[in-house]
């Protein structure tokens, strides 16, 4: 039975059946979204539409002679194939997929910068390798019959290490599917976006410097005794459209301090904002680490904005960009290259951008001044056309349907990776539920559900729902500030207008209802000194 499998006539016929399997992957790579993003972001992306059209060029020519060949002279190459050893033509069809890989990576580190297009590279690249494979095998099979005596050595060596990549890339992306791994994870941009936006801002956001650390707060100051340090770990709820005074993270702060000014027992009281715009939550697990662990917090907090952060999470097995992050090279990556601040390596020179950015730098002499629209919302300005924020909020509804097809999917991904932060932080861990504005504002959730083709497919706080019920499983503290925003809007709206980050009124609402929670919550303070304040990891482990 194994023998007939591997038969060389076997071998021959599926990498010939291939032919046409991988044209029409190609030609749907490349056309199939043209129209709606490679079109889009012309002339950025010709080179890589242009690898994609020559693959599906050198692939239309080896199908239609290949084809040709075999129609004319069919018995005599069913004879020639016979002779051909099965193992030299898997190992050159195994060396052709991985060169196309490691060469479509390539071209998006260097190069494009741009996860739609690197399919095309490797489709494109993939298509020609394997035309070219086919050709040789229809008109010159008995080129292929062995490798040459020269290369027998080095190819003895090479298919035990791409044998032994195949197997283990394998193991490691079914075993990825079932279980959630730091290990296995992109990392994403958000750390060289922040940098690079901090840079465009001279440092100075609205008034207020970043830290040395690259978050938009004071110096952070490791906990000593005496001392309760909160770390708010978030994302880009940590910069929002307020100075630092009127964030969030401020607000709990001032009402902790007052609070608790008259324990004896309780002496500097802060709240450290390591809020990291565009972060997905498995960078938050390594701000956690990396930053927050080593100041020996009494208390962590997770803001999870969970209609962005289940939004931007998907099963790896649905990433388009899994040709440049084969999960083995993410694996190695990360043992030989320690956590570092990510450094800019990118200029971006986007004139909206930053003429946005300017514009609230406001770094001149003396205290800073506050923007008005900070005191006064009816003064706030849309940050996005109307078009692009709906279109935005239209996107992060889907998390709000049950039903939908992957979305239960991409939830046990986030929840695996929220149950990873757990494990890391706890036991003196909550995680607060940031709700989106269409949530919040009724207006929005009518034209929204005015616009979906089935309204009653939507349950407008699943998202909260759905990961609550997770945390009661497993024990982990919770706040969901959907309740106090609902209400606090009755009053006045608190959000800043097509933003999707609440305004001074909403930061309020949000600092105060935190800090009653953390009042409420009694494990912080249960903990002994030594295990928060020496060094020692307060976490458990499983």
């Amino acid at each position: 039975m194994l023998r007939s499998i591997f038969h060389p006539r076997t071998i021959s016929i599926a990498l010939l059946a291939l032919l046409p399997v991988a044209f029409v992957i190609a030609a749907l790579t490349v056309f199939g979204q043209f129209f709606t993003q490679n079109l889009v972001f012309m002339p950025h992306v010709r080179p890589t539409f242009y690898a994609g059209m020559a693959g599906l060029t050198v692939g239309s020519v080896a199908l239609v002679l290949a084809a040709i060949r075999l129609i004319r002279d069919w018995r005599s190459w069913w004879a020639a194939v016979s002779r051909l050893e099965s193992w030299w033509l898997l190992h050159l069809w195994a060396y052709g997929f991985l060169a196309a890989a490691i060469v479509a990576g390539l071209c998006f580190e260097a190069l494009f910068q741009n996860v739609v297009l690197t399919g095309t590279v490797f489709m494109g690249l993939y298509l020609a390798i394997h035309g070219v494979l086919a050709l040789t095998l229809v008109y010159a099979p008995g080129s292929l019959s062995r490798p040459p005596r020269l290369l027998r050595p080095v190819d003895r060596v090479l298919s035990i290490v791409v044998g032994v990549i195949f197997v283990v890339e394998f193991g490691m992306t079914l075993h990825s599917q079932l279980f959630f791994t730091m290990v296995y994870w992109n990392e994403s941009q958000a750390s060289q976006q922040y940098i690079e936006q901090q840079m465009l801002l001279d440092n100075v956001y609205l008034g207020h410097k970043f830290n040395k650390n690259h978050f938009y707060d004071k110096e952070f100051v490791a906990n000593s005794d005496g001392d309760f340090i909160i770390n708010s770990i978030t994302g880009s709820f940590g910069l929002g459209m307020v100075p630092l005074p009127y964030n969030f993270t401020s607000v709990a702060e001032r009402e902790l301090r007052a609070a608790l000014k008259n324990d004896p027992a309780v002496g500097r009281v802060e709240v450290q904002n390591m809020g990291l715009p565009s972060a997905e939550l498995h960078d938050l697990i390594r701000v956690y680490n990396n930053v927050s662990k080593p100041l020996h917090p009494d208390l962590t907090i997770y803001a999870a904005f969970l209609t962005n952060d289940l939004h931007v999470v998907e099963p790896e097995a649905l990433r388009h960009s899994y040709y440049q992050n084969w999960r083995l090279y993410k694996f190695i990556d990360k043992l030989v290259s320690p956590y570092q601040q990510a450094t800019p390596r990118i200029k971006i020179e986007h004139p909206l951008r930053l003429n946005s950015l300017r514009d609230v730098r406001m770094d001149g002499e003396g205290a800073p001044a506050v923007p008005d629209y900070v005191l006064d919302p009816s003064k706030e300005k849309p940050s996005l056309p109307e078009d692009i924020f709906i279109r935005r909020e239209l996107q992060r509804l889907v998390v709000c349907q049950p039903e939908r097809n992957n979305i239960q999917g991409i939830y046990d991904m986030y929840l695996g990776a929220l149950k990873q932060l757990w494990t890391e932080a706890r036991p003196n861990f909550i995680v607060v539920f940031i709700p989106d504005e269409l949530q919040v504002n009724d207006e929005l959730w009518n034209k929204l559900m005015s616009m979906v083709d089935d309204p009653s497919q939507f349950v407008r706080d699943y998202p909260q729902k759905r990961v609550g019920e997770f945390c009661k499983r497993n024990g982990i503290p919770y706040l969901d500030l959907l309740p106090a925003l609902q209400e606090a809007q009755k009053k006045q709206h608190v959000y800043h207008l097509r933003d999707t980050h609440w305004n001074a009124w909403g930061n309020e609402v949000a600092g105060k209802a935190i800090a009653k929670k953390v009042l409420e919550f009694e494990g912080w303070k249960e903990a002994p000194p030594s295990e928060t304040r020496n060094g020692a990891s307060a976490s458990a482990t499983q």
